[in-house]
């Protein structure tokens, strides 16, 4: 009898304990987000970047050229994010995801109203933002309207991401927290992104950039290799880029080195041939174009009527940024 009562009383303690953990997390949640999103941003300026590209920062940042001790430049660094709220808008992504959503899709949706045919629209991404844009291609394609998907330099699913987040930070996650708090935290903030499921079910052209190498989105998160590639019936292209051996290179991570610097190697009865990243992505949105007018995907599009659906008025009530879409030079098609 005592003996069961002891063990009731220890895991009532256990609970307790726990629970007492969960609302002061909750409670100092802000807290927490805001000193893991600077530590990760200090960790990466320290071990990602090498101290001219730190200097680099700094000058365009802050405008400042001094020379001092890498330590304080990056103390600067972050200082100007924190001052300028910059920081805010990073560690609200853990929180806002359906928000990035929504803002993603107005943007599209302002295209769209524009006179932008769908067939002309490429969803161009990078990182997380895979997550956001592939849902943004989902919830279109929803309604009959079909984009362009590059899915360039991110992850097959949130929780992959989080899983291989280097410096200890994936361990944290798979050892610490538990898979259905994951599940449940990621679904409560709209984070439950599954880019990998929803190139595989769609019908829109998508070309799946990954980088050899990457430390912030380990080849093991990334979506490329993940799903084949596809001619015909649907649209998919798999690509591994590296860093152009005949560049020199600034970053120590291949996260963030400049796209005009990335190639795609291929090698062919010993010969070693290097595309531009660039290259291929502008031969892809032709081709991205050619099959969605090839099987009209796109065709019962009719711009009045999208106008005037209640989808896109709610959408347009969002308020955004002055629009910055880029516009291609492989024929005038946007990019958001």
């Amino acid at each position: 009898m005592l003996t069961g009562l002891a063990c009731a009383s220890a895991v009532l303690l256990i609970l307790a304990t726990i629970c007492f953990i969960v609302v002061l997390s909750w409670l100092f949640f802000d807290f927490i987000k805001k000193k893991f999103v600077v530590h990760r941003i200090k960790s990466f300026l320290e071990n990602e970047v090498s101290p001219e590209w730190v200097k680099l920062y700094k000058k365009e940042f802050i405008g400042e050229t001094c020379d001092q001790e890498l330590e304080k430049d990056i103390e600067d660094i972050i200082e100007f994010l924190l001052e300028r709220k910059k920081i805010v808008a990073l560690y609200n992504f853990l929180t806002n995801g359906e928000e990035l959503v929504q803002a993603g899709m107005a943007m599209v949706n302002k295209l769209l109203i524009d006179g932008i045919h769908p067939s002309d629209i490429v969803l161009d991404t990078n990182s997380l933002g895979g997550g956001v844009a592939a849902e943004v291609l989902k919830r279109f394609e929803d309604q009959g309207i079909h984009l362009t998907l590059i899915h360039s330099n991110s992850f097959s699913s949130l929780k992959d991401a989080t899983n291989n987040f280097p410096h200890g930070v994936g361990n944290f996650f798979t050892r610490w927290l538990p898979a259905k708090f994951l599940n449940f935290w990621f679904g409560r903030c709209g984070l439950d992104f599954n880019p990998q499921k929803v190139v595989e079910n769609t019908k829109c052209p998508v070309l799946i950039a990954g980088r050899e190498g990457d430390t912030v989105i380990p080849e093991e998160a990334q979506l490329v290799g993940k799903l084949s590639d596809l001619s015909g019936e649907r649209l998919r292209k798999n690509i591994v880029l590296k860093h152009d051996p005949n560049v020199p290179c600034g970053n120590k991570n291949i996260h963030t080195d400049q796209k005009g610097h990335l190639v795609c190697c291929e090698n062919n009865e010993g010969t070693t041939k290097y595309t531009s990243y660039k290259e291929i992505k502008n031969k892809f949105i032709e081709e991205a174009h050619k099959y969605l007018v090839g099987k009209g995907l796109n065709e019962k599009f009719n711009l009045n009527d999208y106008i005037g659906s209640a989808f896109s008025r709610n959408l347009t009530q969002i308020k955004l940024e002055p629009l910055k879409a880029l516009e291609s030079q492989s024929g005038g098609h946007m990019q958001v």
